[in-house]
C-alpha cells in the first residue's frame, strides 16, 4: 500500500511524465488549475501576514540518515527520491496534525513563491504526504504538506549540494531516466539550519492537476548555492529543448490568511529557538 501512495504522490507533486503542459501555457491548464480559488504559488507579502503564536516547532524524523538516492529529469524538474525504506523520513510539529512522510523532492529555477515581490535563483519543494490516508492523500484536504525552500546565490559551492550536481550531468539532456547518485544523500541537507521562521498557507500543487488542501511552509531562511552549481539545473532539457521556463504564475491570494512565525516577534529567545530546530530526531 505505502509505494502505491508513493507513486500517486510523486504522479500528481510533479507533473504527469510526457503530459501535454508545459509552464509556457499555465493559463490554458483548465480544470482545477483555473477553477480554483486556492492556489500555488503566491507572492508572499510581510506587512499582509498573521502573526503566528500557536505552531510549536517542526520535528524531524530519520532526516540525518543518510540514504540511496535517485536523480531523475522528468522533463518538467529534477526530481529526487530518498529509499528510505522501513524507516521513512517524517516530519510532525509545526501546526501538521500528525506524521508526514517525505515522499520526493524538486527544484524550481527561478523560484515558483515570492517574498514581497522578490524571486530567488532556485526554489526547492519538498513534498510529503499524511500517513493518515493510504492511496488519497493528493486528494484530501491536508493530505500534503510541502515545505518551501528558497536558495541564495553564494560565491563558494555548497558541499552538501555536490552529490546531485555531480549526476546532473548524467540527465541534463535524458528526460525520464532514473539515475542513482554515487553518495547517499541527508534530507536535513536539504533544510535551513534555522527552521523556526516561515509562512504558512493553504494552497495547492502548482501542477497539473493542481489539488488544492495542500498546506504550504515556506522557510524565511535561505540556503546557499554558487552559480555555478545553479546552472546545472538552468542547463537541463525537457522533452522538447532547454527548460527555460520551470516556475508557474504567480496566483491570486482570493481572502486567504498567510500566516508567519517569527521567532523574535512571537517572542522566542532565539538561542533557544536555535536549539530546537537544529535538532534531528529519530
Amino acid at each position: 500500500m505505502i509505494y502505491k501512495l508513493v507513486f500517486i504522490v510523486f504522479f500528481l507533486a510533479v507533473g504527469v511524465r510526457n503530459a501535454d503542459w508545459d509552464y509556457k501555457n499555465d493559463s490554458t491548464w483548465g480544470g482545477t488549475c483555473s477553477s480554483g480559488t486556492q492556489q500555488s504559488p503566491i507572492n508572499l507579502v510581510a506587512d499582509d501576514t498573521v502573526l503566528e503564536q500557536i505552531f510549536d516547532q517542526f520535528k524531524f524524523h530519520n532526516y540525518d540518515i543518510p540514504y540511496e538516492a535517485t536523480a531523475i529529469n522528468n522533463g518538467h524538474t529534477v526530481k529526487i527520491t530518498l529509499a528510505a525504506g522501513d524507516s521513512p523520513i517524517k516530519i510532525s510539529g509545526g501546526g501538521l496534525i500528525g506524521n508526514y512522510i517525505l515522499d520526493s523532492l524538486h527544484f524550481h529555477w527561478e523560484s515558483e513563491h515570492t517574498v514581497d515581490g522578490k524571486q530567488f535563483p532556485l526554489e526547492m519543494h519538498l513534498v510529503h504526504y499524511s500517513e493518515r490516508y493510504d492511496n488519497t492523500a493528493s486528494a484530501n484536504a491536508e493530505g500534503l504538506a510541502v515545505l518551501g525552500v528558497f536558495f541564495e546565490r553564494s560565491i563558494d559551492d555548497d558541499e552538501d549540494f555536490m552529490p546531485l550536481i555531480e549526476v546532473m550531468q548524467n540527465i541534463t539532456q535524458t528526460p525520464n531516466v532514473p539515475t542513482k547518485l554515487e553518495r547517499n544523500l541527508q534530507a536535513r541537507s536539504f533544510i535551513p539550519r534555522v527552521t523556526g521562521d516561515y509562512y504558512r498557507y493553504m494552497g495547492s500543487l502548482t501542477t497539473p492537476t493542481c489539488n488544492e488542501g495542500v498546506i504550504w511552509t515556506v522557510f524565511d531562511k535561505t540556503l546557499p548555492l554558487s552559480a555555478s552549481q545553479i546552472r546545472n539545473f538552468e542547463a537541463v532539457w525537457g522533452v522538447d529543448g532547454p527548460l527555460v521556463l520551470t516556475y508557474r504564475s504567480i496566483q491570486p491570494l482570493n481572502d486567504r490568511v498567510i500566516s508567519i512565525r517569527n521567532i523574535k516577534l512571537s517572542g522566542w529567545p532565539p538561542s533557544l529557538d536555535l536549539q530546537i530546530n537544529t535538532a534531528i530526531e529519530r
